[in-house]
């Protein structure tokens, strides 16, 4: 893992840091999707931070170089096995909606 992706993910012990996971794929250019380097780094972030406070992204339109916007979703929905359902809906929207008081 990259060190300055544990200097930036290591601020998520600030209960004020959230973790943005939106422009992963971009990080790993190199890699096709589902981009399994991407996936290393979402786990060590739900272990350092918690998925309580990961939220997913797009960065679209910048990201449509590297991505689709369904396989940026993919990604987290069908390839991080490590988190469980309702681990997936906090991220993929959940999070967000408390962040920013969002109602339903």
């Amino acid at each position: 893992i990259h060190n300055r992706w544990l200097e930036c993910i290591s601020l998520g012990k600030y209960k004020n840091v959230w973790i943005d996971l939106a422009s992963l794929p971009a990080l790993f250019d190199k890699e096709e999707y589902p981009y399994p380097t991407a996936q290393k780094y979402v786990k060590v972030a739900s272990q350092i931070v918690g998925s309580d406070r990961l939220i997913w992204g797009t960065d679209i339109p910048g990201i449509l170089t590297k991505v689709t916007y369904k396989q940026s979703l993919d990604l987290f929905k069908n390839h991080c096995d490590f988190l469980s359902t309702e681990q997936k809906k906090h991220l993929l929207g959940d999070n967000a909606a408390g962040l920013f008081k969002l109602s339903e």
